[in-house]
């Protein structure tokens, strides 16, 4: 079985929002194996270092709900390309066709499909055989 990767650049989103609340986020990366000269690149990351990552902030800040704060620190180009062509979508549908199409650029852990339903779509999630990373 491959090992599963993210896209390093979501570590700058965790790192802003740990930061913004006190943190130090350099040495929770580096508890999580993740130097930070990796998220400056278009670097990937092994998906069990990365939801290490992900642990070790929910239970720094002792906040379950911290990914929704690292929404707010997620700029179009934490995404790198991908990022920027969502923001040029003229609709929304547009956007999620793009998401679907490039989202194997942010991870390769899970693949997407949007699916017209009569007058409505639906996003579809399905997680390769590695769906949670090992603790």
């Amino acid at each position: 079985m491959t090992t599963s990767s993210a896209i390093a650049s979501w570590g700058l989103a965790i790192a802003a929002a740990l930061d913004a609340r006190g943190f130090d986020s350099r040495s929770l990366m580096q508890r999580a194996g993740i130097e930070t000269s990796q998220l400056e690149s278009s670097d990937r990351v092994p998906l069990a270092t990365t939801t290490k990552l992900w642990r070790i902030a929910v239970g720094a800040t002792a906040d379950p709900c911290f990914g929704l704060a690292v929404a707010e620190y997620v700029k179009p180009n934490t995404f790198n390309a991908l990022g920027f062509s969502l923001a040029a979508s003229s609709t929304l549908r547009d956007a999620f066709q793009r998401i679907v199409r490039y989202f194997g650029m942010v991870t390769d852990a899970a693949e997407l499909s949007f699916t017209p339903q009569g007058s409505f779509y639906e996003l579809h999630i399905r997680m390769g055989e590695q769906r949670m990373a090992p603790e």
